[in-house]
């Protein structure tokens, strides 16, 4: 066989996740040259694809060794160094793919995802909307509008969201990410709307039942919320997010010893959630334990401080 017919048989094999085949056909182009810089970087990214992270970097960095100017090999060495745990070498590399070819979308948007997991919330919504603007695709639209959405550009992300729906109308993840913008727009019958759009495509999505529990509470309709809460935990169990928010709901409606429960499942998973804590002093309280209480309570304030100025802590405080 030829060099190019081994490239090309790995690539199939590859293509079909035959991981092991694909890696034979590479390691033998390799044994033959060397610094064949297409095998090393294809060999490498057949580790990356089977979880072994630090012999895809070392393959894939001596790919971009020889040809430190292709941006494929600067992208893929910067997934390779994520897998690592190296964030800040991933976003220099995903950078320096982007600089290479200014017209990537690939490195934008691995850029993109980087800089959030790394707290640059700016650089990521910039980065991910030059991906958006590159190669229109529903994700990178709604990846982009996740990113403004978190910066609080609600009329942006809202935008974001309806690109990626202009060209798949049933995609689940714009949709849930449209109907929680529009919540915090304050167009409630929108987002519930939009929300249950989702539920009508994918009963099963814990995320929509949540969120659209939550709108229902927020809308001082907790009966409602509790049914939306429970489909969520039926689907996901665990989610302390939404065990603590049924236990908000539960509160609502006077079910005390109900919410305390809800509100330590929610703490058994993640002890540092802060409204678990202060919902759970509010419980404990009505209850009548208010030395419990009144240890929730600190701890939620010591986690949140400004949970101390909702108008649900001026009973624990006069306590």
């Amino acid at each position: 066989m030829t060099r190019d017919d081994l490239l090309a048989e790995a690539a199939s094999h590859h293509a079909a996740h035959r991981l092991e085949e694909a890696g034979r056909f590479y390691a033998e182009a390799i044994a033959r040259d060397p610094d064949d810089a297409a095998a090393l970087h294809g060999l490498g990214l057949v580790m990356l694809d089977g979880d072994l992270a630090e012999e895809a970097d070392n393959l894939i960095g001596q790919a971009r060794e020889i040809e430190p100017a292709n941006p494929v090999f600067a992208n893929s060495l910067g997934l390779a160094r994520e897998a690592r745990g190296d964030l800040h070498g991933a976003v220099a590399l995903f950078r320096s793919a982007s600089e290479l070819d200014p017209g990537f979308t690939g490195a934008w948007t691995n850029l993109g995802f980087a800089l959030g997991r790394a707290g640059d919330h700016i650089g990521a919504a910039s980065a991910l909307g030059r991906a958006a603007e590159l190669g229109p695709a529903p994700l990178t639209h709604t990846v982009h509008g996740d990113a403004l959405r978190y910066l609080g550009r609600l009329d942006a992300a809202a935008a974001a969201y309806r690109a990626a729906l202009a060209l798949d109308p049933d995609h689940v993840d714009a949709l849930i990410g449209l109907g929680m913008t529009l919540g915090a727009l304050g167009d409630g019958a929108g987002a519930e709307e939009t929300l249950r759009r989702v539920l009508l495509r994918r009963q099963d999505s814990a995320a929509a039942w949540a969120n659209l529990g939550s709108l229902l509470l927020r809308q001082n309709r907790p009966a409602e919320a509790i049914d939306a809460y429970r489909w969520a935990l039926h689907i996901q169990p665990d989610h302390s997010g939404t065990n603590a928010n049924l236990g908000a709901a539960l509160l609502a409606l006077g079910r005390f010893s109900e919410a305390a429960e809800y509100c330590r499942a929610a703490l058994a998973h993640w002890p540092e959630h802060a409204e678990a804590h202060l919902w759970l002093a509010l419980a404990l309280l009505a209850g009548g334990d208010r030395e419990s209480a009144a240890k929730e309570y600190a701890r939620a304030i010591l986690l949140k401080p400004d949970l101390a100025d909702l108008p649900e802590a001026a009973s624990l405080k006069a306590s």
